[in-house]
């Protein structure tokens, strides 16, 4: 199914004008009354929380998925640890596979969003293909599956 961008686009908006209302609130509300405030906070965060989901959706249509079973390149270790460290990603670790994909896994505090790190891979080599992305169930961690491609 195709996302329509700009009917996305017009709700990203629309969001993005109720969280700086809730946030334009929250803080007059301080000085008068901290539960309003605290609840026009949340409301804030929420919003935020939409925007974030929307522009991850709009985001994903843009990223190359690979089956499993493609053929892919043999990239060795160190070029694909060099390539990262070219576009500023650095991985708590990189894994590489028998079949010659990657993942990397980056620590939750990175002050980089999950959408950034795969927008950077995404550009960062004509040949790399997004194979998926995510959080690891045990730690919360983001990490993301990638190989090349011919």
């Amino acid at each position: 199914m195709a996302v329509d961008e700009s009917r996305i686009a017009a709700l990203i908006e629309q969001w993005a004008a109720r969280q700086r209302e809730a946030r334009k609130r929250s803080r007059s509300e301080r000085v008068g009354d901290a539960q309003t405030a605290y609840y026009y906070r949340g409301v804030s965060d929420t919003c935020q929380q939409v925007i974030d989901e929307l522009m991850a959706l709009v985001d994903a249509e843009s990223f190359q998925k690979e089956p499993s079973t493609a053929d892919y390149l043999p990239v060795s270790h160190q070029e694909a640890d060099a390539l990262l460290a070219r576009v500023g990603l650095y991985p708590r670790s990189l894994s590489q596979h028998s079949d010659h994909a990657f993942t990397a896994t980056f620590s939750r505090l990175q002050p980089i969003t999950q959408t950034q790190r795969l927008r950077l891979l995404a550009e960062a080599d004509s040949r790399l293909v997004i194979l998926d992305e995510g959080k690891l169930p045990d730690t919360n961690d983001p990490f993301i599956d990638f190989a090349f491609v011919k």
